[in-house]
């Protein structure tokens, strides 16, 4: 595992002088802590190095621009006045179109001098889709499985740092990377004159996208485990992984308590403008009984075509009704099953037979005679229109259960 700085450097600007450099700006970090200099990216790992809270020194420094960067610019912030002795810093300052080898030679000097391993990476301008492919794969092949990565979006061009701070997730996501934070240097952002620009953290950004993948996630799923490692911790987190065994094991009654917990805890749980979709999603695992938790998660089963799940707990919940219906004790559960599913089989529907096949066959790979419905089953649209039928009609067959009203 290596930690990563990554940070963009941007087009230079020619002075009165004619040098063609960065203003030298004070940057203002969130503690408090103050560092000036032409480069964000410096005093961001300065930053980093002597923060109070989980300081931390990157095991590596990698600097992305453009062959007409500000590369001399950087040299000189690191070498100062030693710059204009090196044979490079005449090259860079002079030439508009850095090569790679010279590059590869000022991350030796910057390495040299900061004690830290510092790299220098061309790109391209990424002004179309075969640019921005490159930018992807450069970035992605800089990198290895469980790094830690701090993304530095100030100096590059505009397009640039958009596309760095889009593939933070794709890092995450894709290729098991961990982004730690991603960070500007405000240096445009109004202030009182001659006040610190603020070296503004957008972490909170990524948590938030973060959650909102993972709650997209959870909506195609049904598994709440894949929101809780992204929430913050905290109760409602707790509350969170409760429910999410509960309706993992298909607790449904005692999800119903815990999604009522977990509501009365998500009222400033740092979710931010999340809070609304989250507790929408919590509603559903707040139905009144057992086999009505059943049926509503038949029915999200069956809202993510995951037709197996739909049709186990629509007949559960068929089942779970008809037991309560009869009035059956639950100290032989077996016994509860059998007797259900023979009263409902008394009914003589063919609704319910077409349920009870569909269970056979996708749960334990049981085919039947009724030539129809196993053509009509290998066809996802005709069954999904048969299993929303069934989502209506079974819930009000099984009412007739038991005589009772």
């Amino acid at each position: 595992m290596t930690t990563h700085l990554i940070s963009l450097l941007g087009l230079p600007r020619t002075d009165p002088s004619g040098d063609r450099k960065y203003r030298t700006i004070p940057y203002r970090f969130p503690d408090g802590h103050l560092e000036v200099t032409p480069t964000f990216g410096l005093a961001l790992a300065a930053w980093f190095r002597c923060r109070r809270k989980a300081p931390l020194t990157f095991d590596r420094v990698l600097w992305l621009g453009t062959a007409s960067c500000a590369w001399g610019s950087l040299l000189q912030t690191v070498l100062g006045d030693e710059a204009v002795e090196q044979d490079l810093f005449l090259e860079l300052f002079d030439g508009q179109n850095a090569t790679q080898a010279q590059l590869d030679r000022l991350a030796g000097l910057l390495s040299a001098r900061t004690r830290q391993r510092q790299e220098c990476r061309l790109i391209p301008p990424c002004a179309d889709p075969e640019e921005q492919g490159e930018f992807v794969t450069l970035l992605t092949g800089e990198l290895a499985p469980r790094d830690r990565v701090v993304l530095d979006l100030t100096h590059g061009l505009r397009n640039q740092s958009l596309m760095l701070a889009q593939s933070a997730l794709m890092l995450e996501g894709a290729f098991g990377v961990t982004i730690e934070g991603l960070f500007y240097g405000g240096f445009e952002i109004p202030r009182e004159a001659n006040a610190p620009a603020p070296a503004v953290d957008l972490t909170g950004l990524l948590v938030q996208a973060r959650l909102a993948q993972a709650l997209a996630a959870f909506r195609q799923s049904g598994d709440l485990r894949t929101l809780v490692q992204h929430l913050p911790a905290g109760g409602f987190r707790t509350q969170m992984e409760n429910l999410g065994h509960a309706v993992a094991i298909h607790d449904y009654t005692q999800a119903r308590s815990l999604a009522s917990l977990a509501l009365a805890a998500l009222p400033g749980a740092g979710v931010g403008v999340l809070e609304a979709a989250l507790g929408s999603a919590l509603q559903t695992f707040r139905a009144r009984g057992l086999a009505e938790s059943q049926y509503q998660q038949a029915e999200e089963h069956l809202n993510r075509k995951d037709f197996f799940r739909a049709t186990l707990e629509l007949f559960e919940g068929a089942v779970t009704r008809a037991c309560q219906r009869l009035g059956l004790e639950s100290s032989d559960p077996e016994d509860r099953i059998r007797r259900a599913v023979k009263a409902m089989r008394e009914l003589d529907s063919d609704d319910w037979k077409a349920l009870i096949f569909l269970r056979n066959q996708m749960a334990h790979g049981v085919a039947t005679d009724w030539h129809g419905l196993m053509k009509l089953a290998k066809h996802p649209v005709e069954l999904e229109a048969l299993l929303r039928r069934l989502l209506i009609v079974i819930p009000e067959l099984v009412e007739g259960v038991g005589g009772r009203p």
